[in-house]
């Protein structure tokens, strides 16, 4: 739980001395013009001494203004378009950009939307958005889990790669949207260094046309290798932000990274026995390292819970429980993820009581009886995040999904950067 230190300001009085008398005693011959003389001195006294103050004061909160601004991070929504939550111009004034997921990229590199019913939750997006506030940016994603295929057979084509940089130009003008989000999930060694030309292409082609679009990427966590220093300074300055896909590092997913072990979904810091990558502040560090521009990175906040089934005893280096051992059912573990709040409360399950582990700044709740496991953001959680990002001067958060929230918003409502922060475009850590 998070410690409130409360101050207080003690305020001291200046009691001038009373010393009329004294002065009476040395001067006899004028004693009106001499009260006078040291009250206009002792007035003018006091004007400077306050001028003086009040000068260092501006001074002072003016560096202090200039090394710590206040937080301008960013706040990025993903509204799923299979979502059926309402939109609300109450989460949107939380954002500073909401991105629409996902437009349908056909094998020749047309876009479309799957459905009527996701078109019209796209457009229920766009006019709430444009009705409630006019400075967060609206975008619209190209790609995720279920919509990446295609990607590969547009990509290694000169003809393809040009109807697909067309279609983006004529969705973005349509709809009259602030920029695109590209996010393959993942391409393969193949196909990288033709999708990083992609990317500088497509920003060649807005800066062509005096088209200043925001160009933003998901890329995968750095335990997929491939996205190396070389590729990644390729496209830095191509784009305007990079989603890092700081999350998932356990899951029970057949593609799962962690197998047979349970755990948080983004965990800050540490990671099971053999796993101590796979972690937010490995990915963060990697990234912010290679490229020495850490505030064009975003890390995740994963709005959704993730189950396990057939969990056990505690993994050895883990005293809390939040990392446990799975038993496979038929050489696979079994489980669900990406569960709205809303999901979880049909599972039969609730997320008001669990357990909080402080090292990896992580949440989660263990049946034993019936050997389930469940983990999802708090309101810890997500606070240490965001100090997280204020501390290493990244970028900001990107959330998924903000419709996988609650009824109330409760996650949302802790996401916001109050106060102070550093700023800078270097890092603040310790790269080898």
């Amino acid at each position: 739980m998070t410690n409130i230190k409360s101050e207080q300001k003690e305020s001291e009085e200046l009691v001038l001395p009373n010393d009329r008398p004294q002065y009476e005693q040395r001067v006899t011959k004028q004693p009106t013009s001499g009260k006078y003389i040291i009250i206009t001195i002792t007035l003018i006294s006091i004007i400077i001494v306050g001028f003086g103050l009040g000068l260092c004061a501006q001074i002072y909160f003016q560096a202090e203004s200039d090394v710590l601004p206040i937080c301008d991070k960013r706040i990025i929504g993903y509204y799923s378009g299979s979502g059926t939550s309402n939109i609300t111009s109450t989460q949107l004034s939380n954002l500073t950009h909401t991105v629409f997921a996902f437009v349908y990229m056909t094998p020749d590199g047309t876009l479309l939307f799957n459905n009527q019913i996701e078109k019209n939750r796209f457009l229920k997006l766009k006019e709430v958005v444009r009705n409630g506030n006019s400075k967060i940016k609206l975008m619209f994603s190209i790609g995720g889990k279920d919509n990446s295929k295609y990607f590969s057979s547009v990509i290694p084509s000169e003809e393809r790669i040009q109807t697909f940089i067309e279609s983006i130009l004529e969705f973005l003008e349509a709809y009259d949207l602030d920029g695109v989000d590209l996010f393959w999930k993942w391409p393969e060694e193949e196909y990288r260094d033709a999708y990083f030309a992609f990317i500088n292409q497509l920003r060649k082609t807005f800066e062509a046309k005096k088209k200043y679009y925001i160009l933003s990427i998901v890329i995968p966590p750095p335990t997929l290798d491939g996205w190396g220093k070389k590729r990644l300074n390729k496209i830095i300055e191509s784009v305007d932000f990079i989603n890092a896909y700081s999350t998932d590092y356990y899951t029970p997913l057949a593609d799962n990274l962690s197998d047979d072990i349970a755990g948080p979904s983004a965990p800050i810091y540490f990671g099971a026995q053999g796993k101590s990558e796979r972690n937010v502040h490995h990915t963060a560090r990697n990234y912010s390292c290679l490229t020495k521009q850490a505030s064009k990175f975003n890390i995740v906040i994963p709005f959704y819970a993730t189950l396990w089934e057939n969990v056990y005893e505690t993994v050895l280096d883990s005293k809390r429980g939040v990392y446990r051992h799975v038993a496979p059912f038929y050489g696979r573990t079994v489980g669900k993820t990406y569960l709205s709040r809303l999901a979880v409360k049909q599972e039969g399950f609730q997320v008001e009581s669990y357990s909080y582990d402080p090292a990896p700044r992580a949440a989660f709740s263990y049946n034993r009886t019936i050997g389930i496991y469940l983990t999802f953001e708090t309101k810890e959680s997500i606070r240490a995040k965001i100090d997280y990002v204020k501390d290493r001067i990244l970028g900001g958060v990107w959330i998924f999904s903000v419709d996988m929230d609650d009824e109330t918003n409760s996650q949302l409502k802790a996401v916001s950067f109050d106060g102070f922060c550093t700023i800078g475009n270097g890092s603040k850590y310790e790269c080898v």
